[in-house]
């Protein structure tokens, strides 16, 4: 509605937009490494490339395919909302560096919950997707760490949300609970430092899984 009566859209539209990049970088390629190989799975698995090859390739392919929205999305929303130059800047950089480490995010939790079988998206057409519980587990490594970032880059958000936090766990007549803003701080900071380590244990457990893997 803000976008056809001003022409601008909001900021929580353009970061959203960007998150939205950031998330499909790693589901389109690599959230089911194993799957996609479908009946070819075992003349794969028995040949001479190995798990860093397969793995690393489509890691690599899901970056290539994501950095250009990851550069002209967040400009694009950035200029048609009211973030200024520096912010736009910041959304850039943050959606640059989740496409960079969301494909090899989605490659671990991927070969974690392969899916072999096949699905109907249509009346007559039939397809192999990553299983739900792949799309959950990767989404919300995908969220909680853009949300901690989001949290920790607004002065009042850590504030806002111990209060938040202290009036919903003291609504209980026994509690009387209040959650400090620096206990926000650090589990935000947490959340960020394991949003960026987790690719890389994500990257070798999927090499190690698909080298180990085996179809019965």
């Amino acid at each position: 509605e803000s976008l056809v009566q001003t022409g601008t859209i909001p900021a929580y539209g353009a970061v959203m937009l960007s998150l939205y990049v950031v998330w499909a970088a790693g589901a389109a390629f690599t959230l089911n490494v194993l799957g996609d190989h479908g009946p070819a799975i075992e003349s794969v698995l028995t040949s001479t490339v190995s798990g860093r090859e397969v793995i690393g390739g489509t890691v690599v392919a899901g970056v290539l395919v994501g950095l250009p929205l990851a550069v002209l999305v967040p400009v694009a929303t950035g200029l048609a909302s009211p973030l200024g130059v520096t912010e736009t800047a910041l959304l850039v950089a943050g959606t640059v560096v989740g496409v960079c480490v969301s494909p090899g995010l989605a490659a671990g939790v991927g070969t974690w919950f392969p899916r072999f079988g096949s699905v109907r998206v249509t009346n007559n057409r039939e397809a192999v997707i990553p299983s739900k519980t792949a799309f959950l587990l990767y989404s919300l490594t995908v969220l909680v760490p853009s949300a901690a970032a989001a949290l920790l880059y607004t002065d009042a958000g850590p504030g806002a949300m111990a209060e938040l936090l202290s009036f919903l766990l003291s609504l209980p007549p026994a509690l009387d609970v209040t959650v400090p803003t620096t206990g926000i701080v650090a589990v935000a900071w947490a959340a960020v430092i394991a949003g960026l380590v987790a690719p890389v244990a994500s990257v070798r457990y999927a090499v190690a899984r698909f080298d180990s893997y085996r179809p019965y």
